[in-house]
């Protein structure tokens, strides 16, 4: 990605890998009606989405083929608070996965129970202002895909669209997750339907 951003387009044909991300963080700025934005820096720089492909990309590589073994319940991979988990046919393991309160760290929001799913979550409080974005009360955003690199993809355009444009897109695209706006609070919303907002 480096080597893009300085110049050298011939790194197009050298590496399926980078061929891999450029198209879908193409598609995804197609997708999120730019709101993924793989030149907000000035360069391109789409590690909005590298992230959760690689973890997924890994995930199905070396721990999803490991289900088939009768003695592994389920897998999960954690990747800097990002997670992808599966379970086998026949268990009735569930991973739950806690959603961090950004007002109060080390406390929960709330729980999603994961067996064949992925979570990802963007915000402002660990990382500052690292997105290009819209300005809003808008300080972290949750999604759960069945892909995490779709999940990664949406909280990060959630952070640059700002509460009031993702709510938009969160029912044309028939999104579920949480927000957290800082004026309104907490928003949940399950495959497009917003639920009413709790103050945090």
């Amino acid at each position: 990605m480096s080597r893009y951003a300085n110049g050298e387009r011939e790194v197009l044909l050298d590496s399926t890998d980078f061929q891999e991300v450029f198209l879908m963080a193409d598609q995804a700025n197609q997708v999120t009606e730019g709101f993924f934005d793989p030149f907000f820096k000035g360069q391109y720089d789409p590690t909005g989405i590298v992230k959760g492909w690689a973890i997924e990309k890994i995930f199905n590589q070396r721990l999803r083929p490991l289900l088939t073994d009768p003695l592994v319940a389920g897998v999960a991979l954690n990747g800097g608070g990002d997670i992808q988990a599966a379970v086998a046919n026949d268990s009735e393991l569930t991973w739950m996965t806690g959603i961090e309160n950004p007002r109060h760290p080390g406390y929960l929001i709330g729980k999603y129970p994961l067996t064949n799913a992925a979570l990802a979550t963007s915000g402002v409080n660990k990382r500052g202002e690292h997105i290009k974005r819209v300005a809003s009360p808008l300080i972290q955003v949750t999604i759960v895909d069945y892909s995490l690199t779709i999940a990664d993809t949406w909280a990060t355009a959630g952070m640059a669209a700002g509460t009031k444009r993702f709510l938009e897109l969160i029912k044309k695209h028939q999104l579920t997750g949480v927000l957290i706006d800082a004026k309104i609070g907490e928003i949940s919303f399950e495959k497009g339907q917003v639920h009413h907002a709790q103050t945090i």
